[in-house]
C-alpha cells in the first residue's frame, strides 16, 4: 500500500505533505481516544497472563489449553457485538455531530438492546452446543482428554 500511495499513486487517495504540520488539537483528540484504547488492550493482555500463571500454579498444561481453547470460542462470540459497538460509535458519532442527540441516544439503546440479544443467543448456542464444540476442538488424540473439561468451560462461562 505504501507503494501505491507514495510511489505509483495510481489511486483514487493521495497525500501531499506541503504544508503539512502538526495540530495540537487534533493530536489531543486522537491521543484521547488512542491512549485509553491501548492501555485497555494492555490490561487485557496482561490479565489473561495472569490467568495462564494462576492455571499453571494451581494445575497443569492441561487446564492452560482447555482455558486457552475455550477463551477462542469467547473471542468468537464476542465478534458480533465488536460489530455492532463499532456500528454505534459511527452512527452514534454521526448523529453527534449533526447535534441530532436524541437520533444518539436511539442508536446507543437500540444497539444495546440488539447486542444483549445476540449475545444471549450465542450463549445458549454455546451452552447447547458444548459437546460438539468441544469435539471439534479436541480431535487430537493427544488432546481427547480434555473434551469434557473444555465442555464444562465453555458452559460455565455461557452462563
Amino acid at each position: 500500500m505504501f507503494n501505491w500511495f507514495f510511489f505509483k499513486k495510481n489511486t483514487y487517495i493521495s497525500f501531499n505533505f506541503r504544508g503539512f504540520g502538526f495540530k495540537r488539537d487534533i493530536v489531543k483528540d486522537i491521543l484521547s481516544i488512542g491512549i485509553p484504547s491501548s492501555i485497555q488492550h494492555i490490561t487485557l493482555s496482561i490479565t489473561l497472563l495472569a490467568m495462564n500463571l494462576i492455571i499453571i500454579a494451581v494445575s497443569d498444561t492441561d487446564s492452560v489449553a482447555v482455558f486457552s481453547t475455550g477463551w477462542k470460542v469467547i473471542t468468537v462470540a464476542c465478534a458480533p457485538l465488536m460489530g455492532v459497538a463499532t456500528a454505534v460509535v459511527s452512527v452514534s458519532g454521526a448523529s453527534f455531530g449533526a447535534r441530532a442527540f436524541e437520533k444518539a441516544e436511539t442508536a446507543l439503546t437500540y444497539s444495546i438492546k440488539l447486542g444483549l440479544l445476540i449475545e444471549a443467543g450465542i450463549a445458549l448456542l454455546i451452552f447447547a452446543l458444548a459437546p460438539q464444540i468441544a469435539t471439534v476442538f479436541t480431535r487430537a488424540e493427544t488432546a481427547t482428554h480434555i473434551a469434557g473439561d473444555l465442555e464444562v468451560f465453555l458452559r460455565i462461562v455461557s452462563i
